[in-house]
């Protein structure tokens, strides 16, 4: 979190309600146990940051070097290991070879299990057949790029030869030095390494008509200055047959990436801990495709008409196949598809993230852990997605076209496409799940605020849900329990299918009922008995239907809320400081005789039938008639994941949520 928004927040916070940040044992012995259940998807990065001696840049000067001046077709060579032969300079041996000047050509590396060195000293190749430096052979091949020096090396648009690549390596592959360089893919790939590739340092501007930067067994990044513009993805590392490779780490740097499909892509593990990333995959979230939702008679339809070839143009800005970790830097992205998604594991643990995306901003398919971290989320079709969410602290905002958190069970069969439903499947690891022991979460979305395909709780932390305005979705939407044990949650939004927490929740809940519709802005407010001001709230949507717990209400004490009214204090998400509000027209004294209290304009009233709070059996505690009929209260049915089947759009269209 920045420190000027830690400020603020230190500033605003404590003036409204003492526990928004409070923390009690219930909540630090949760806390303990979730991190000690994915303790062991959580790596350690430093493992993955080794260089060996050689890798680090030195001073080439001491190494007896071989000297090539190039000239056209030609080369000015001294020492022995390099020959100039029919455009291609040809290395043999071990070495370090300083390359100068201009060539029409390739450069070809055919030196068995040695190490060579090329020193790239302000040169400027360009291929005639195939790639510029193409290493055939050898044990390890260092790219040193010489400080103040700018390189560039350029394929040819068609290769008669398998090499694919303007730098192709079949060996380990290693950049180093403080000097740029400059590489056109113009036939596929920008630089691709077959074997293990290392960046230590250095700048780097690559232009390819498929992919970036390859490579196929590992990338790790030290430090670097990238600017990436690719047809396919823009860093990628490709192995996807051995778990222990395939991997993409990266410990600082600053990075422009581009991309036609995925950003950042590993096929195993992609972890991150520090850097700046600018990232806009497949033309970013307004060009997402908007899935046609309103054909409902055969479920799965939409899926089914998608190609295979959609189902391969992945278009997401960081993707990972097995774990996706951060510990840090800073993110700005605009992506087609998910921002930050894995088909298995996502743990963010820092970092500042401002997110556009024309789908989920994060999707996991299995598990979702936030335990740091600022997210603000400006755009996106779901916020949150996994069959499992842990949320222990951090900061997040976001805004939905439709579900801001969603614990929905099973995996992302990624054939919605971006905007669209995600077809999940039936998950292997148990029901699916939602648990908030820490942080501060604003969401704003126009389906159901959260959406949990099996149970919750809350346990600490701060939750502030503006809900849908429209009847067919809610601010709280759980098929088993959501029970309420501490933390702050605030809830506003539509009534229509409108659920409590569970009754069985260890903090109090009241559920305030309207009986219209209530314009947006309009204030309501929690008093104690002595009319002293405990919150105060102003949902930014119209709404009919409020949730309110904090750790103040205890059963067997009477409160106050008032509706309407006014506040001359500061706020942030709706929530003002204590202190400001000036009551409206109605006053309601209720007594909280259990920890859940249901209220309308006339008080407290029942709980409502079949509307709110789950206790378990049907979802939502909403028991459902056979055959699509109209429950008793005529609240439309619900399908399997307890949805309701004749829910209206969150817009105008007719879109259908998940």
């Amino acid at each position: 979190m920045r420190q000027s928004q830690k400020k603020w927040i230190a500033w605003l916070l404590p003036g409204m309600i003492l526990v928004l940040f409070c923390s009690c044992s219930m909540q630090a012995d949760k806390t303990a146990q979730t991190a000690e259940a994915t303790a062991i998807a959580a790596v350690n990065l430093d493992k993955y940051f080794s260089f060996a001696q050689e890798d680090v840049y030195t001073d080439w000067r001491n190494e007896s070097p071989v000297y090539a001046v190039l000239d056209g077709t030609s080369a000015q060579t001294s020492g022995s290991g390099m020959i100039v032969r029919d455009g291609q300079i040809l290395i043999e041996k071990a070495g370090t070879y300083v390359l100068e000047g201009s060539f029409q050509g390739s450069v070809i590396v055919n030196a068995d299990n040695a190490l060579v060195r090329l020193v790239l000293n302000g040169v400027q190749i360009q291929a005639l057949d195939g790639p510029a430096v193409c290493v055939r052979q050898a044990d390890k091949v260092i790219l040193s790029l010489e400080l103040g020096k700018e390189n560039m090396l350029s394929d040819s648009e068609a290769h008669s030869v398998e090499e694919d690549a303007a730098v192709y390596s079949k060996d380990d592959l290693v950049i180093n030095g403080e000097g740029s360089l400059t590489i056109n893919g113009s036939y596929l790939d920008g630089l691709k390494s077959k074997d293990d590739l290392k960046i230590v340092s250095g700048s780097l501007k690559i232009n390819a008509k498929d992919d970036g930067l390859i490579g196929k067994d590992c990338i790790v990044i030290q430090t670097a200055q990238m600017e990436i513009e690719a047809g396919g993805d823009c860093i990628k590392s490709s192995n996807d047959s051995d778990a222990e490779k395939g991997y993409v780490a990266i410990q600082g740097g600053t990075y422009r990436l581009t991309a036609q499909n995925d950003g950042i892509q590993a096929e195993t593990n992609l972890l991150i801990c520090g850097g700046t990333f600018t990232i806009l995959s497949g033309g970013g979230s307004s060009a997402a495709v908007t899935a046609d939702r309103t054909q409902q008679s055969r479920p799965g339809q939409i899926a089914q008409q998608q190609t295979s070839q959609e189902e391969s143009e992945s278009r997401k800005a960081l993707k990972a196949a097995n774990l996706l970790q951060i510990d840090g830097g800073e993110f700005s992205i605009d992506s087609c598809d998910d921002a930050l998604h894995s088909n298995n594991t996502i743990l963010v643990r820092g970092g500042v993230y401002n997110i556009a995306t024309g789908d989920d901003a994060v999707h996991a398919d299995t598990l979702l852990h936030l335990t740091g971290g600022n997210l603000e989320i400006t755009k996106c079709h779901e916020g949150l997605e996994s069959s499992q969410i842990i949320i222990d602290d951090g900061t997040l905002r976001l805004t939905a076209q439709d579900d801001g958190i969603n614990a929905a069970g099973g995996k992302d069969g990624e054939t919605g496409g971006p905007g669209g439903m995600d077809s999940f499947r039936a998950g292997t690891g148990g029901s699916s799940g939602l648990t908030i022991n820490g942080g501060y979460l604003a969401v704003d979305a126009s389906g159901d605020g959260i959406d949990i395909n099996g149970s919750g709780e809350m346990n600490g932390g701060t939750l502030i849900v503006n809900g849908p305005a429209n009847g067919g979705n809610s601010s709280l939407d759980y098929n088993g329990s959501f029970q309420v044990n501490g933390g702050v949650l605030i809830a506003a939004g539509s009534s229509g299918m409108a659920q409590s927490p569970s009754q069985e929740s260890g903090q109090g809940v009241i559920t305030m009922n309207y009986s219209a519709v209530q314009s947006a802005g309009t204030l309501f407010s929690l008093a104690d008995e002595s009319g002293t001001e405990l919150l105060t709230f102003a949902p930014k949507k119209q709404y009919q239907s409020v949730i309110v717990s904090v750790p103040q209400l205890k059963v067997g004490t009477s409160y106050q809320y008032c509706a309407g009214g006014s506040s001359s204090a500061a706020q942030m998400d709706g929530v003002y400081t204590i202190g400001g509000y000036q009551k409206g027209n109605t006053v309601l004294a209720f007594s909280m005789e259990s920890s859940a209290v249901y209220l309308n304009e006339s008080g407290v009233t029942t709980q409502p039938n079949g509307g709110m709070g789950g206790r378990g059996g049907q979802p939502g505690g909403r028991q459902n008639k056979p055959d699509g009929e109209q429950n008793p209260d005529g609240m439309p049915p619900r399908d399997g994941n307890g949805h309701s089947m004749n829910r209206m759009p969150p817009g105008e269209n007719g879109q259908q949520t998940q």
